[in-house]
């Protein structure tokens, strides 16, 4: 029962294959409050930030990296077997893609 409440392994432990675990094995399951997560990652939020209620918005995926479309080639090598009229059509798609993210 001891071992419930541990939180991480150390080198001497045993290490059971997936079909040996029992539910003794599984560690305790334990809920958090809102309050005890945020001051787990409190250390994270820039100084600046922590003064406003309301964050500032920023887009997490920055489509101005996108900078090449693919060539049939990489999707002939990404996706074999497709038939020969599919690569120009994938091709096509990507470059489609690109020009609704520069919107």
């Amino acid at each position: 029962m001891e071992n419930k409440n541990r939180l991480c392994w150390c080198p001497n432990d045993e290490i059971k294959f997936f079909d040996e675990i029992t539910e003794s094995d599984k560690p305790a399951y334990k809920e958090y409050d809102v309050d005890v997560i945020l001051e787990m990652f409190k250390h994270l939020i820039p100084e600046d930030k922590k003064e406003h209620d309301e964050p500032e918005p920023y887009e997490i995926i920055d489509s101005r990296l996108d900078y090449s479309i693919y060539n049939e080639d990489w999707y002939r090598l990404k996706f074999q077997g497709l038939p020969d009229e599919y690569y120009p059509i994938l091709v096509e798609a990507d470059k489609n893609r690109v020009e609704e993210n520069k919107e």
